[in-house]
């Protein structure tokens, strides 16, 4: 049984940054028309899809180097720790201030939907059915499932590294298409496990975050990815699940070694690793941001649309900040 690559991945920080950021930028496009033409989509996938496989890619890349527990039960724990006391919070926060702003009670909502949201996994399940779901995303719930499967991901990274990435890839031409539930194919667990298998993969080559050669590979990749349309994009497997990891992997690469010149600077270190640990709360509390900015506005022009999402980052820092500092203080 081989080694695994153990250590922190220098520029991670900004990696998470960029993509909060990223996921931001894009739901608020998905509501506000002025942007829509240029934030949405890039030549062969639409930027939210992007964003997630980056996100997807940094998690299983840093979980599978800082991990070192030998009893599976103490990384759930330390796992729960580190994502239900924050959401949590977050909820609380959130629910109050639609309670101030709306008087919204959810009153039409089965209370048998409420262990969805105990278990962190409603916005994933939205799709099923309504629920008492106000904060996160969707990829929150199949973040969670990839972390219930790290033991035995670990276990053939471990073993039978090449042939794990290699079923896993030939599953998402087959698998996100078979009638086991209704969800979209970018959201199937398989896909999501493929791509935070994959960032697992990565961090067992530590030259791929220092390499200048890999460097300008990802970079020019992610350029052809964003820029240059694609053959046979309506191919669904294709267009739908391979372009869009293709694209977050090299952006994941590219955006590591970036930040990891970035951090380079002390002053800025501190910054990077202060907004680092904001990103998970901006995930959590970003879409009702976006929705209430603009329930209040409702932009008609590109200057006005890009001055509301000003405002909507700023606000979403503000709440964000605010579920980090009360967490800090509860926990």
């Amino acid at each position: 049984m081989r080694e695994l690559q153990k250590g922190h991945i220098d520029g991670v920080d900004f990696t998470r940054i960029m993509g909060a950021l990223g996921i931001v930028v894009f739901h608020f496009s998905c509501y506000c028309e002025p942007l829509h033409r240029w934030l949405y989509e890039t030549a062969n996938c639409p930027y939210g899809q992007l964003w997630v496989a980056l996100f997807f890619a940094a998690s299983g890349a840093c979980v599978a180097r800082s991990n070192t527990l030998s009893i599976w039960w103490a990384f759930y724990k330390k796992r729960w720790r580190g994502i239900f006391p924050l959401f949590f919070v977050a909820y609380g926060i959130v629910f109050a201030l639609k309670l101030v702003l709306y008087g919204h009670w959810w009153a039409a909502i089965n209370p048998r939907t409420i262990p969805l949201t105990l278990l962190g996994i409603d916005s994933y399940f939205y799709y099923l059915q309504p629920n008492f779901s106000c904060v996160g995303e969707w990829f929150i719930g199949a973040l969670l499932a990839c972390y219930l499967l790290f033991p035995l991901l670990r276990q053939l990274l471990q073993r039978i590294p090449y042939t794990t990435a290699a079923i896993l890839l030939a599953g998402c031409f087959v698998v996100p298409y078979w009638s086991w539930f209704d969800v979209e194919p970018w959201h199937n667990i398989w896909v999501c496990t493929t791509i935070f298998y994959a960032g697992m993969l990565l961090a067992q080559f530590p030259a791929v975050f220092t390499s200048k050669t890999a460097w300008a590979i990802s970079a020019a990749l992610t350029a052809i990815m964003i820029f240059v349309p694609m053959p046979f994009k309506t191919y669904a497997p294709l267009g739908q699940l391979i372009y869009p990891t293709i694209s977050g992997l090299a952006c994941f690469v590219f955006v590591t070694q970036l930040g990891a010149y970035i951090e380079r600077l002390d002053k800025i270190r501190t910054v990077m690793q202060y907004l680092g640990k904001l990103s998970y709360p901006v995930f959590l509390v970003q879409h009702a941001v976006i929705l209430a900015v603009l329930d209040k506005w409702t932009p008609t022009t590109v200057p006005g649309a890009l001055g509301i999402l000003c405002m909507n980052l700023f606000l979403t820092w503000l709440l964000a900040d605010a579920v980090l500092t009360l967490h800090k203080k509860l926990f």
